[in-house]
């Protein structure tokens, strides 16, 4: 197990399909790039349903709940869909691509 730290991101979240997640990974990006902000990792998708069942069921409904962030050195300006916060650190598993925080559980692939 490794423990993570806490980082900075910025991020968007909103309901919807997880197949909007490439569009919002891109709408986040283009921002952070055009605020000049200096990206420190891997983007992340985080999403916050409890099980695989329920992530389906949300998916199929069109009403996951989705976020994706990206690490970044500090804050850039905020809009009405992008904000910077910190994301809570945890331990991460032998699986890299996922790791369990309270509350939430990030998939940097994106795969359910």
């Amino acid at each position: 197990m490794i423990d993570e730290k806490p980082q900075l991101v910025a991020g968007m979240r909103r309901k919807g399909h997880y197949r909007e997640i490439a569009e919002m990974l891109a709408s986040l990006f283009e921002y952070a790039m055009s605020c000049k902000a200096i990206i420190v990792g891997h983007p992340l998708f985080l999403y916050h349903e409890k099980s695989v069942e329920e992530a389906k069921r949300a998916d199929e409904a069109g009403n996951a709940d989705i976020e994706v962030c990206v690490p970044i050195l500090k804050n850039i300006p905020e809009n009405d869909m992008i904000r910077c916060y910190e994301l809570a650190g945890g331990k991460d598993g032998q699986d890299s691509s996922q790791r369990t925080l309270p509350g939430m559980r990030i998939d940097l692939y994106g795969a359910l």
